[in-house]
Order: C-alpha cells, then sequence, then structure tokens
C-alpha cells in the first residue's frame, strides 16, 4: 500500500563468505557442504552482491510492487564438498517517492 509512482529498491545482508564477500556464507552445522557460498541474482539474472541496492522496482497506480530475485549454490574454491548449504539473510525494504507539485498557467 505504498503511495503509486514511487520506486523500491531491496538491499540483502547475511553472513558474507570469507572467500567472496558479495556471497552468503553457508551455516556452521555438522555435514557442512564446504567451498560453497549462496549467491543472489536480480530480476535480469545479475549478480547482486549483499549490501548493494538492487535496481529501482517501479510503485504501481495501485500502490503495488513485484520484485524477483534468484539464489544459486556457487563454488569458491576447488573440491567442494557435498553436505548441507543453509544460509540465512535479511532484506530491507527501501521507499522512494517525490512529491512533485505541477502547476499549470493559462
Amino acid at each position: 500500500n505504498c503511495p503509486a509512482n514511487g520506486t523500491v529498491t531491496i538491499t540483502f545482508e547475511g553472513v558474507r563468505d570469507s572467500d567472496n564477500a558479495e556471497l552468503l556464507a553457508i551455516d556452521d552445522l555438522v555435514n557442512k557442504a564446504e567451498n560453497i557460498a549462496i549467491e543472489i541474482r536480480d530480476q535480469d539474472k545479475k549478480r547482486l552482491a549483499l549490501g548493494k541496492k538492487s535496481e529501482d522496482f517501479v510503485v504501481d497506480s495501485n500502490g503495488r510492487v513485484s520484485a524477483l530475485f534468484y539464489a544459486n549454490y556457487i563454488v569458491t574454491k576447488a573440491q567442494a564438498k557435498a553436505g548441507l548449504a543453509n544460509a540465512n539473510a535479511q532484506f530491507s525494504i527501501e521507499y522512494q517517492w517525490e512529491n512533485i507539485m505541477i502547476n499549470e498557467w493559462n
């Protein structure tokens, strides 16, 4: 229920992988996968690094917006080892709207 015609950006955060800080680290569990991290991609399937704002999503005239993201397992070093590969990410949503007054002079 955002005012119409604004924009929304989304930023993902979480524990960063020690080999590549753009990626989400796998949780430290028993039987954990090794040399694996999780990559987040935007709707165009371009990497969205942790802590970086997404491209703008436009809010429609009904105050709604839809955003699509992908997650991929990425091998960070040679000799990846199979195992549990869970991770947690948090995301923040930022809404921007400019209240522009238009005066029409006749």
